[in-house]
């Protein structure tokens, strides 16, 4: 991630109601089979995503550990399956508004707040930040705007069950390239 860019994609005030999956960042071939490994060695707990949907495909995926042996066994039963990550010293920052302007102010204040930081597209205008916190907390809401903690997942790649067009990262940073600890704190 350019740790030195003057301004995150917020600052793209464009009038963009395309859904996810267009452009040049689409992942439209990224699943849990190819990508769950490489995630686990980026400091992250990847999470088999039920296809189509926000839900993991795994039981007690709160409370497991998310370890080699439980990837390479996720791997074999869900190949073709999204990727979710668990949050928790890992944070989501949701915003959940489809109104454009609205959505780009949100996103300003995200980005003063914690700086430049990989962003996740489903539906644009909605976007989810990443960030992490040494100490994890449970989950915060304020209106549309929610702060994934403990006991919470999203979607990192997979197909938008709306949309049905891949999530994507428009700026290019994914936790794919960028290990947890290099996320803003």
């Amino acid at each position: 991630m350019a740790r030195d860019r003057p301004a995150g994609p917020a600052q793209d005030n464009r009038e963009d109601r395309q859904a996810a999956g267009g452009g040049p960042f689409g992942m439209a071939d990224q699943n849990y089979g190819n990508l769950a490994a490489r995630l686990l060695d980026n400091g992250y707990a990847p999470l088999p995503i039920l296809p189509g949907t926000k839900r993991p495909a795994v039981d007690a995926w709160t409370r497991v550990t998310i370890d080699e042996p439980v990837v390479a066994k996720w791997v074999e039963e869900y190949p073709r399956h999204g990727v979710g990550l668990r949050t928790g010293n890992l944070v989501g920052i949701d915003i959940d508004v489809l109104d454009p302007e609205i959505a780009y102010q949100l996103g300003q204040i995200v980005e003063r707040r914690i700086g430049p930081s990989p962003m996740r597209v489903g539906l644009w205008p909605k976007r989810l930040y990443l960030a992490r916190t040494e100490t994890p907390f449970a989950k915060l809401s304020a209106r549309k705007l929610e702060i994934l903690g403990l006991g919470q997942q999203f979607v990192a790649f997979g197909i938008h069950p709306d949309t049905g067009q891949p999530y994507y990262w428009p700026a290019g940073d994914t936790p794919l390239d960028l290990p947890l600890i290099d996320l803003p704190l």
